[in-house]
């Protein structure tokens, strides 16, 4: 990535930089070198912005002249068409675009650190999609390093792998068959039919067994 942005030649003539005046165009100035240093992708947290605006008066002026756009949820403020003007800022290897895809507004040694992780694991073999959910429960787990991630993986494949089986087991269920739950290695054993047991009898006993069999599953994995 250059370490220059790009502003282009007829930004003096816009009719949005008029409608935003110089006060609030010094902070967008300000704040795309900013976004640029920390690979925000164009996200400027409110801490940020109270840095150098701190009743956010420039900002809303940036807001009504659509040059930032307002995020309440995250809270702060995106550039408008930020990747339009800053396309060399996209991310060349596969590990920096799957974090850059998960990951926004971290520090950027924060970022470089979960890169260096998640290409660790791409190289290893782990699905791109189960990297993806662990970037995702890395974030919902508060102050976590990103030392976590390659543990965060075990987690992420014990939620699949049981939502998987709880599939399975309903499947099992509803068909009164042991079938769907052969390839995760459990094996039913038929019982002995009571001699009472005879005829059309036969295929609801057989049933019962099975469920009863699938029951136990259940409680012996400790599934709900």
């Amino acid at each position: 990535m250059a370490d220059f942005g790009r502003i282009h030649t007829k930004l003096h003539d816009h009719p949005k930089v008029e409608l935003a005046g110089l006060e609030a165009m010094g902070l967008w100035t300000v704040c795309n070198s900013y976004s640029r240093d920390q690979k925000t992708r164009g996200f400027i947290e409110d801490s940020v912005v109270a840095r150098f605006d701190a009743k956010h008066r420039a900002a809303k002026r940036l807001v009504k002249a659509r040059l930032w756009l307002r995020d309440d949820d995250r809270g702060g403020y995106h550039f408008n068409d930020w990747s339009e003007w800053n396309s060399d800022e996209e991310p060349k290897t596969a590990a920096a675009r799957l974090v850059n895809e998960v990951i926004v507004g971290h520090p950027n040694e924060v970022m470089q650190k979960l890169q260096q992780h998640v290409s660790d694991l791409l190289i290893e073999g782990v699905e791109w999609s189960v990297v993806k959910s662990t970037l995702k429960l890395w974030l919902s787990k508060d102050h976590a390093p990103p030392s976590w991630l390659p543990m965060l993986v075990s987690d992420v494949l014990r939620q699949r792998s049981d939502g998987d089986l709880i599939q399975a087991l309903r499947q099992a269920w509803t068909l009164g068959s042991p079938v769907p739950l052969a390839r995760y290695g459990f094996v039913f054993t038929a019982p002995s039919i009571p001699r009472e047991v005879k005829g059309a009898e036969i295929g609801p006993f057989m049933q019962r067994a099975v469920r009863e069999w699938i029951e136990k599953i259940r409680k012996e994995r400790g599934i709900q």
